[in-house]
């Protein structure tokens, strides 16, 4: 069974989700955290999402990660394969 809310049901970013795997957690919290949930949410229309919610989660997917340091993890030989 979906759960649908309206936009006038969740506009502030500290609404708290009452389902899922981020059962109480704002959206706020979870657009910068876990934002591939926040665009599943909407795209299966398990709920309505804020524009600015979706701008969030956007921002937050977009950020410049670092590459990681793969001879720091694994040593000097980690592209070795012979």
């Amino acid at each position: 069974m979906k759960t649908i809310l309206k936009q006038n049901d969740c506009i502030s970013m500290h609404f708290k989700l009452t389902f899922g795997k981020h059962k109480g957690k704002e959206l706020g919290e979870i657009a910068d955290e876990y934002p591939s949930y926040i665009f599943w949410m909407s795209e299966n229309n398990v709920m309505e999402i804020p524009e600015h919610i979706i701008e969030l989660a956007s921002e937050s997917q977009s950020l410049d990660l670092p590459e990681p340091d793969f001879e720091m993890i694994y040593g000097d030989d980690w592209g070795d394969r012979d």
